[in-house]
Order: structure tokens, then sequence, then C-alpha cells
């Protein structure tokens, strides 16, 4: 018989250490997913929110263009169309971020 295999004794309490391991493993993966999900979360809605800003500057520069048909308007009426766009950059933005798509699930 080979003396070594009595000599190594398996201590009580190293079934209960694989499981906590074991749970802290899967806590630490779920935490990452998570994380990973979030900053995903967070690129599409800067994504989305850079191009509302750019479509709202496209469009404040083509409605108040001196070509366009909205350049000929007098100073009073520019001014009221100045406020009407920025009132409706400012609706846009609030529904873009009051109606953000729910958070991914990465599972």
């Amino acid at each position: 018989m080979d003396p070594l295999l009595y000599t190594y004794h398996i201590p009580r309490h190293e079934p209960e250490m694989v499981a906590r391991n074991v749970v802290r493993q899967h806590v630490a993966e779920h935490l990452l997913r998570k994380r990973a999900g979030t900053r995903l979360q967070k690129d599409a809605n800067r994504t989305a929110q850079e191009r509302l800003a750019d479509a709202w500057e496209q469009l404040e520069t083509e409605a108040i263009a001196p070509g366009s048909a909205l350049g000929t308007l007098d100073p009073e009426q520019l001014l009221a169309l100045e406020g009407l766009l920025k009132r409706g950059r400012t609706l846009a933005f609030r529904a873009l971020n009051l109606h953000r798509e729910p958070t991914l699930d990465v599972r």
C-alpha cells in the first residue's frame, strides 16, 4: 500500500469553501454581465443623443438659411421661429431621455 494515499486528509470545511467560491464566481459573473449591459445601454443612448443633436442642428441651419423659404421672414417672425425650434429641440431630448429603451438583458 502507498503510504501517501492515507496521509492526505480532506478537512470538513473544504466542501463548504468550494461551494462559497462557486457562489462568489456566479455573483462576479453576474456583476460583470450587468456592467457590460449598462455600458452598452449608455453607448446606445449616447449615440441616439448625438444623432438627434445632429438632426436638430441641420434642421435649424436649413430653416433659417437665407435661401430657404423661411429665411425670408421678417425679424419678428424669425425670432418666433427660433423659439419654436428651441422648444422642439428641448421636447425631443426630453422625450428621448424619458422613453429610453429598457436595459439590455445580457444573460
